[in-house]
This record gives C-alpha cells, sequence and structure tokens, in this order.
C-alpha cells in the first residue's frame, strides 16, 4: 500500500465495501492515508444503477468532510482576532494582500465584485486608479476576486474556498485573511 501511495497522490480518500471488510481495511491503512480519510461507504454489491448510487455516497460523504474542515478552520477566526491577526470585508483583506501580509485567506465561493488590478505587479483594488508601484493604469475586471485568487496560488497564501458553511463567513464580508504576526 506504501509505494500505491508514492505512485498516486491524494487528497482525500473514501474506502467502499462491506461494513467489516472496510472497517478492517481502515484498521489496516497507514497513518499517512488514515489521515486523508473522509469516510466510508457500503453500497450494496447487486443493485440496479450501482455506479451512480455510489457516486452518490461518495459525494455525501466528501460534502460532509468538508464541512467539518470548514467548520473546523472558521472555528479559529475569533482566536486571530483576538490576536490582532485577522482582516475582514474584500477591501480591507485586498489592502493587506497588497502589502504581502496575508498568509491565510477564507473565501467564500459566492463573493464576487467588479474590481482593478495590475498584472504586472499583482496590485488589487477596488476603485479606478493607477499602480503604485509603476503608475500604470490599473485594468478592470469584472471579478477582482478571480484575480485574488490566483495572486494566492502565485505567492503561496494558504486558500480555504468555503463551499458548505458560508454562513461563518457572514459576519466577515464572505472574506477573511490571516496575517502574519508583526516582526
Amino acid at each position: 500500500m506504501t509505494s500505491l501511495m508514492a505512485q498516486y497522490r491524494c487528497d482525500v480518500s473514501v474506502i467502499a465495501g462491506d461494513e467489516e471488510v472496510a472497517a478492517e481495511l481502515e484498521r489496516l491503512l497507514p497513518d499517512a492515508l488514515r489521515a486523508t480519510l473522509a469516510g466510508t461507504i457500503h453500497p450494496p454489491e447487486h443493485e440496479p444503477g450501482l455506479d451512480k448510487r455510489r457516486a452518490t455516497l461518495v459525494d455525501g460523504v466528501l460534502a460532509g468532510y468538508r464541512e467539518r474542515i470548514e467548520t473546523a478552520a472558521l472555528g479559529e477566526l475569533g482566536l486571530f482576532s483576538g490576536h490582532g491577526l485577522l482582516v475582514s470585508g474584500l477591501h480591507d483583506v485586498l489592502d493587506a494582500v497588497d502589502e504581502f501580509r496575508v498568509r491565510r485567506l477564507f473565501l467564500s465561493d459566492a463573493l464576487a465584485a467588479p474590481g482593478y488590478y495590475c498584472r504586472e505587479h499583482h496590485f488589487l483594488a477596488l476603485e479606478v486608479g493607477r499602480c503604485p508601484f509603476d503608475d500604470s493604469e490599473l485594468l478592470s475586471t469584472e471579478n477582482v476576486v478571480d484575480e485574488l485568487v490566483e495572486f494566492t496560488q502565485q505567492h503561496g497564501v494558504d486558500l480555504l474556498l468555503v463551499v458548505r458553511r458560508q454562513d461563518l463567513l457572514e459576519a466577515h464580508g464572505g472574506i477573511a485573511g490571516v496575517l502574519y504576526p508583526p516582526a
């Protein structure tokens, strides 16, 4: 199993099979693979439309797993806020991102806003203007949040796109950023 893990990388796994066999397999999993386990499903072996039923069961396990991950991660926002390391709202988050101060970003997948950006310097803004780095005119975009996601990928910001627990981000305007501690 270790050689399979080395060959195939996975973020999340699901065990499918008979309840007793799945329990035994789960017990035998290496710790690294067990850490990726979202859950188990036990589809009946001989059922018309088994592939569709299996896919539905896996989707349910993954949705529950994602909800647990989001709930736990967003539950930490109060701790960061209490230490002065949290910014909320699109305007304040963009300001912190432009200064490369955000290390972790929590973003509702429903958040969208028109805005402006500099492709060369990865500067993001909600208002029309000029890039503070080279004084070039900012380009307009229908959704500055898309540019923000690209920025996070290019600059190593840990991004959690919140799909299931958007209610936990409402108080933050659908977006929150955890800052690096001051030097």
